[in-house]
């Protein structure tokens, strides 16, 4: 493990003890490509005092099943879970106002997911390659769905102010607003 500060800088497979990873509680930003490429980790709750989980953070760790984030205020940026193909369970923070650009991009293994609320933004491709997803409920402050969102969840039905879409819906007409 690399700590430097509040910043957790670099994890690697020998930190990691019966799957799991114990957040120091001083670190207050999980820095870039911080557990990329883990093979042992299988779950993590990040903890209230953790405030930005930066790029990449999670990147290609693909045993990594469950993660929970405590902090309601934690601002996540891009790519954090990209192709952590068996993530099955995510909680987010509750105050989440955006879902970043490819956040569960190949994460093919997740079913299921709540939206905060608050959340008004998805990014581009966020959930790209979720082929096990099969219903996600957009909160009404959300302003406008597209296909790249989705690209290739083929199993899933949108629910979104009083509509249920599906991914026929979405390649079809390719936005709704």
């Amino acid at each position: 493990m690399n700590l430097a500060g509040a910043s957790l800088w670099i994890v690697n497979d020998s930190d990691i003890k019966n799957g799991s990873f114990k957040i120091p509680s001083n670190v207050k930003c999980i820095n870039r490509k911080c557990f990329s490429r883990l093979h042992n980790l299988t779950q993590i709750t990040i903890p209230r005092n953790v405030e930005i989980i930066e790029r990449e953070a999670f990147i290609s760790c693909r045993n990594l099943i469950s993660c929970k984030i405590e902090n309601p205020n934690c601002i996540l940026k891009q790519d954090i879970f990209f192709n952590c193909e068996n993530l099955q369970e995510i909680i987010l923070p509750n105050n989440l106002k955006e879902i970043p650009n490819n956040i569960f991009c190949f994460c093919s293994k997740l079913q299921t997911i709540n939206l905060p609320s608050t959340v008004e933004e998805i990014g581009n491709c966020a959930f790209q390659e979720c082929t096990s997803l099969e219903k996600l409920i957009i909160p009404d402050r959300v302003h406008e769905i597209t296909e790249e969102m989705f690209a290739d969840c083929k199993k899933l039905k949108l629910h979104w102010r009083g509509r249920i879409y599906t991914y026929d819906d979405l390649k079809e007409y390719h936005v709704f607003r």
